[in-house]
């Protein structure tokens, strides 16, 4: 009997195992590569549509700000008069102009 590799089957195995683990890692070096080119399109889509939305946002926000603003001047109200109804009324009518 002849050891492991010494003869011709052994050593067609061996080739084969080898080439495939070339192939592998061969194959794993283009997905890695792959994988950084995804992430860096990923990362510049990703700022590129932020900036997008907040240039998109600026004059949504010029109108609402407006209402915003009266909002907030409700929403005292609201939390003055919820925790003392008979004073928070009297603060109001003095905010008008």
């Amino acid at each position: 009997m002849l050891a492991a590799a010494e003869d011709e089957v052994s050593a067609a195995v061996a080739a084969l195992i080898s080439a495939h683990g070339r192939r592998h890692h061969s194959l794993n070096n283009q997905a890695a590569a792959f994988h950084g080119q995804f992430a860096q399109n990923l990362n510049v889509g990703a700022g590129s549509c932020a900036s997008a939305e907040t240039t998109a946002d600026a004059p949504t926000q010029a109108l609402l700000g407006p209402a915003d603003r009266q909002r907030r001047a409700v929403r005292q109200w609201l939390v003055r008069w919820a925790a003392h109804p008979g004073r928070a009324t009297r603060g109001f009518h003095n905010h008008r102009q």
